[in-house]
């Protein structure tokens, strides 16, 4: 299976063709979610909802209750999440919930977590976005000479915020384990967040169609981004047309995923691109990112750029 992963980033293939573009007029945004830093021992969203489940019982939650969340969180993390924040909340716990959300986002394996950071940084994004709030980005930056801009929207939104989406700026959707009071969890803090006009310009204009968005280790399960996605879409009339790409994991006997998954994101102009996890499970995005670094590399090397002349002349 890790051969068919050699394939994943194969730029020959027409469907490819607006991600090889991107890469060389540098207008591609790499956006990543919880699955990139399991690999690094990070917990899952799921996970993150049953460790906090497990430490509010039974100072918060009784048993029975503990096991009803449990169920309910393989449904809806986010429902359970603000379920927990509201009862640690008002029993004065609220400080025991932000403990054990920054507990669950530490990687256990801090080498694998500062590598696989550093290899987002090397494929040269024109911006990077996050809905994860650890600090793999500040652990990557001092490797290199010169160091994007990071913002914390959930802290403060800059004016003219659109006009930052360059240069490799760094955006934390969803907060930073620093201002963890101000991280979003919960429903509450989604609907409040995603509703103010500035995020959803920012928004707008990264899915306008300037630039083409490959999503990793993200699950695309946030229904604010995704109808973004969509207004953005059918605003721009692109909707018929593959604008942004996604890395999704999968087992190599799910293969009727495929047809699926292809069938559900076409309405967002996402194609999502498959890779095999049999072997190494999470581990595997690895290689594949490695692999894509080294794709960017070829495409925007010299020689590269000599041959798109030759062939424009």
């Amino acid at each position: 299976m890790n051969d068919a992963n050699d394939n994943v980033f194969d730029l020959s293939e027409p469907r490819l063709e607006k991600l090889k573009k991107s890469i060389k007029e540098k207008t591609l945004i790499l956006f990543w979610g919880a699955g990139l830093s399991r690999i690094a021992g990070c917990e899952s969203w799921q996970g993150l909802s049953n460790n906090v489940i497990n430490g509010l019982t039974p100072s918060i939650l009784n048993y029975s209750e503990s096991d009803e969340l449990k169920k309910l969180s393989i449904l809806d993390v986010r429902k359970v999440l603000t379920i927990c924040r509201k009862l640690a909340d008002a029993n004065g716990k609220i400080e025991d919930f932000n403990k054990l959300i920054i507990k669950s986002v530490k990687p256990k394996n801090y080498q694998l977590f500062k590598e696989v950071h550093e290899l987002l940084l090397e494929i040269k994004a024109y911006a990077y976005i996050t809905t994860n709030i650890d600090k793999g980005m500040e652990e990557a930056r001092p490797k290199f000479e010169s160091p994007q801009d990071i913002y914390d929207l959930t802290k403060e939104i800059p004016s003219k915020i659109s006009s930052l989406i360059n240069n490799g700026n760094i955006f934390y959707l969803h907060g930073s384990i620093d201002n963890i009071s101000t991280s979003i969890f919960n429903n509450e803090n989604y609907f409040s967040f995603y509703d103010k006009h500035e995020i959803k310009e920012l928004l707008k204009d990264i899915f306008s169609g300037r630039f083409t968005v490959l999503f990793i280790g993200y699950g695309l399960g946030d229904y604010e981004i995704l109808t973004n996605i969509f207004l953005a879409a059918k605003e721009n009339n692109y909707t018929k047309t593959i604008s942004h790409y996604s890395l999704m994991p999968m087992f190599s006997n799910e293969l009727n995923r495929i047809s699926i998954e292809e069938r559900y994101l076409e309405v967002f102009s996402i194609c999502p691109l498959f890779y095999y996890i049999d072997y190494s499970n999470y581990e595997s995005i690895l290689p594949i990112l490695y692999k894509f670094r080294d794709v960017v590399n070829e495409i925007r090397s010299p020689r590269m750029e000599d041959l798109d002349l030759i062939d424009s002349v």
